[in-house]
């Protein structure tokens, strides 16, 4: 498991996830829609400012997965995805959430 996956499972992280989370409202910050279930995005990339507080809420934010993968995705300076692979991205995300839930 990499660091950075070990530190999402620290109190720390998850005391600046409840803040943020709580300050949102659950609202994706993009979209503006509810983000169930939520995901909390560094507003500025740590690969691009790495010496930001990671753990501060005023430089994090609450989207919903499409909008933080979107986003992630431009930062990164991928591609935009191949037309017709929403369906297969919906059918992996339902996999996957059935199976949290078995």
């Amino acid at each position: 498991m990499s660091r950075y996956h070990l530190q999402l499972n620290t109190r720390r992280w998850q005391d600046t996830r409840a803040a943020v989370l709580v300050r949102d409202i659950h609202i994706c910050q993009i979209c503006g829609y509810p983000a169930y279930p939520a995901e909390i995005d560094h507003v500025t990339p740590l690969h691009v400012d790495p010496e930001q507080d990671p753990y501060d809420p005023a430089g994090c934010q609450t989207l919903c997965i499409p909008c933080h993968r979107e986003k992630t995705r431009k930062e990164l300076g991928h591609a935009a995805p191949v037309p017709g692979r929403a369906a297969w991205d919906d059918f992996v995300n339902q996999l996957s959430t059935e199976r949290k839930n078995t």
